[in-house]
């Protein structure tokens, strides 16, 4: 689980929970002896200290700002929590606000009625989709170029993008659709439409019920 917070000033604070399993691939187990917390521990600190990319002639790494908490069963809870409180949390706060619709075009982000700061780190991003392999920043440049998940896109976790994608495209085009495992509950029906009128005679009495619309 991972989640991304844009904050005021436009730098971006990053949460993630990391677990670590077993060999196993195809059922949860516990991790080998010698994987511990404290080696997990050490690995994210490294991680964070040596990984870096390029972008036109820059260095783009992590901050100096970096903290690892330990979670036991019972603050797996508040984890989650934590999490979810940022992965609900727009990037509306550093454009006071304003909901950005997509940009796209450099007229179009020229045109657009948005805080200065805010502008400025949607310019950022649409001249970052300039570069090779990082054209997808200006598709996300509303989002100031993170068009990230929350949730783990991992072939062994769940089901992945590219699946959904075909399934959808599939039903368009009105070819089967392999419904694998899934499991029927019930299924709707269309019943009509509008309530029932009853139909009544001169003394009063029920005669019937007919649908009908108003």
């Amino acid at each position: 689980m991972k989640a991304a917070e844009f904050q005021r000033r436009g730098t971006v604070h990053y949460q993630a929970v990391i677990r670590l399993d077993g060999p196993d691939k195809h059922v949860l187990s516990d991790p080998p002896a010698r994987c511990t917390v404290a080696l997990l521990e050490r690995v994210v600190r490294n991680a964070t200290q040596r990984v870096e990319v390029s972008a036109n002639g820059q260095r783009i790494r992590w901050g100096r700002e970096l903290e690892i908490v330990r979670l036991d069963t019972g603050e797996v809870g508040r984890a989650a929590g934590y999490v979810a409180k940022y992965a609900t949390k727009s990037m509306e706060v550093t454009a006071d606000g304003l909901l950005l619709r997509r940009v796209r075009s450099w007229r179009e982000l020229l045109s657009l009625e948005a805080p200065e700061h805010a502008k400025r780190l949607i310019e950022a991003a649409w001249r970052v989709g300039r570069i090779d392999g990082l054209e997808g920043a200006r598709r996300w440049a509303h989002q100031f170029g993170y068009g990230g998940h929350t949730l783990t896109k991992s072939h062994d976790y769940s089901v992945t993008f590219g699946a959904l994608r075909e399934a959808r495209a599939a039903w368009r085009n009105g070819r089967p659709v392999d419904a694998g495992t899934v499991i029927t509950r019930g299924r709707l029906a269309y019943a009509g439409r509008g309530h029932p009128l009853a139909i009544r005679n001169d003394d009063g009495r029920n005669l019937g019920k007919v649908r009908g619309s108003r």
